[in-house]
């Protein structure tokens, strides 16, 4: 059907009118000038946008990202920080002041770029430097750690509500079990066995149907990462012990014995490679627990830290038998070189020189402190296994065991005074029993003696009926003392 044109009907524009229109289509609105009076007319939303088809897909969850405690976190400012951006060369208007849509340039006096300049020299000094400065004396070796963990979990793609989904199913205390335990008594169901604190299963029972995908894989990926590391420290034991017997061999030389320089590196590296090899024996006895779970938790969540101590954490403590060795390979390659330079020729000394008492006590020093810094090393490795190696809940909720220690000891109260009453009045139906079943056995019954009554012996019934609540009354003294 034709439309009508009625008189109310806004007057349609020519053909002419349309296609210059159409030639020239509006610009689109410049964030810079202010906005028209007269909003733009857009067309009628679609019925189809009505349903929201966003919530047919499944949104992607954050994935669990590890924090880098070794990285750079001072950036190195420029001295025109608080200067505008005059890379851009927009020009200036002086009329700025006066209209309300335009941003005037920024402006820096001397005073606030010392002080940036100051404020980004004090973050380098006290943060940066001493952090990175530690992290070469132990050759960058943490860091290579760090990112090998980082991989398996980002491998196994793991999001952030399976690791807290992994915390809370292992955060479980022994008294919010046991309470779990008084107050309901649930049947096992039938197949995997449940933890009943949490809705995972125990991790021997993991599979690809029983649990998320990210949680199977990284399983998988943390039980590959912890064999390879204990070969990896096997490995550098048999290194290290190759190493001691050919530091050792070196002292049969006379020269090599005598010589300050050849002697002092020598030590380093014979204490170096025996620091190393004791570390490698005690991880590879602990570190065969690491597979669980739960201690993979513990792990995630030192991951995720966004503060972390620089001079001891995890990644250190991972990489000690690496560093040691790497230390002791570097002092023996330097007695070497000592040696090969020292002597050999005609014009160098047959004998080596004797040092002063005043100078020998550099080389003893330097022996002494690498030795004790390798057993507080060592004390601290000790200190941090002993942590990891707690049962399961004495380590993530501690307060919470404090604050229901008191409601648990309730409960159990409660618990055992029903159980108690249960018990005596179990106690008194056996007793009641007993007697019915003796009268019974005797052929009389508590009011039997109600026939001799026609020989003129009354008054025997109610002492039949004293003599009957007394021995009940005496049964159940009985029942009660010994319960």
């Amino acid at each position: 059907m034709t439309h009508m044109n009625r008189s109310s009907d806004p007057t349609r524009p020519s053909s002419i009118v349309r296609l210059a229109g159409a030639a020239n289509p509006p610009k689109k609105p410049d964030h810079d000038s202010p906005p028209t009076a007269s909003a733009p007319h857009s067309r009628a939303t679609s019925p189809i946008r009505l349903f929201s088809w966003s919530a047919f897909h499944r949104s992607q969850e954050d994935p669990f990202v590890p924090v880098d405690p070794f990285r750079i976190r001072t950036h190195f400012r420029r001295l025109t920080f608080y200067s505008p951006n005059i890379e851009h060369n927009l020009p200036f208007d002086p009329t700025c002041e006066e209209n309300p849509f335009c941003i005037p340039p920024l402006r820096c006096s001397p005073e606030d770029r010392f002080i940036s300049i100051l404020g980004g020299s004090r973050d380098f000094i006290l943060d940066t430097f001493p952090r990175q400065a530690y992290l070469h004396l132990l050759l960058r070796l943490p860091s290579l750690y760090f990112s090998r963990i980082a991989r398996v979990y980002e491998n196994a793609q793991l999001s952030k509500p399976d690791l807290e989904c992994m915390i809370e199913s292992y955060s479980s205390t022994r008294q919010q079990q046991q309470r779990q335990r008084i107050i309901r008594s649930s049947p096992i169901p039938p197949g995997a066995h449940y933890n009943p604190a949490s809705a995972l299963p125990f991790p021997d029972e993991w599979t690809s149907t029983n649990v998320s995908p990210a949680l199977f894989r990284f399983k998988q990926s943390w039980e590959a990462f912890i064999d390879s590391l204990l070969r990896e420290w096997k490995t550098l034991n048999l290194v290290s012990a190759l190493l001691l017997s050919a530091i050792i061999s070196m002292f049969q030389t006379q020269v090599m014995a005598n010589d300050p320089v050849i002697r002092t590196a020598a030590l380093l590296s014979l204490t170096s490679a025996l620091m190393s090899l004791s570390y490698g024996c005690t991880y590879i006895v602990r570190f065969g627990t690491m597979r669980s779970m739960y201690k993979a938790t513990r792990w995630a969540e030192e991951a995720a830290r966004t503060t972390t101590f620089i001079f001891w954490n995890v990644w250190v403590l991972l990489a000690m038998p690496a560093i040691w060795l790497a230390w002791s390979m570097i002092f023996f390659i330097v007695a070497i070189l000592a040696f090969v330079w020292r002597y050999g020729s005609s014009a160098d000394p047959t004998t080596p020189p004797l040092l002063s008492p005043t100078a020998a006590m550099g080389p003893r020093i330097a022996i002494s402190a690498l030795f004790f810094l390798g057993l507080l090393y060592f004390f601290a490795i000790v200190k941090t296994l002993h942590n990891y190696g707690r049962t399961t809940g004495s380590w993530f909720f501690s307060r919470t065991q404090v604050e229901n220690r008191v409601p648990d000891r309730q409960v159990e109260d409660d618990a055992q005074g029903g159980e108690r009453r249960g018990q005596r009045a179990r106690d008194g139906d056996r007793g009641r029993e007993r007697t019915r079943r003796g009268h019974e056995r005797d052929g009389t019954e508590p009011g039997g003696l109600s026939a001799v009554t026609g020989l003129g012996l009354k008054g025997l019934d109610e002492v039949a009926s004293l003599q009957s609540t007394s021995d009940e009354g005496k049964q159940q003294h009985q029942l009660e003392t010994s319960v």
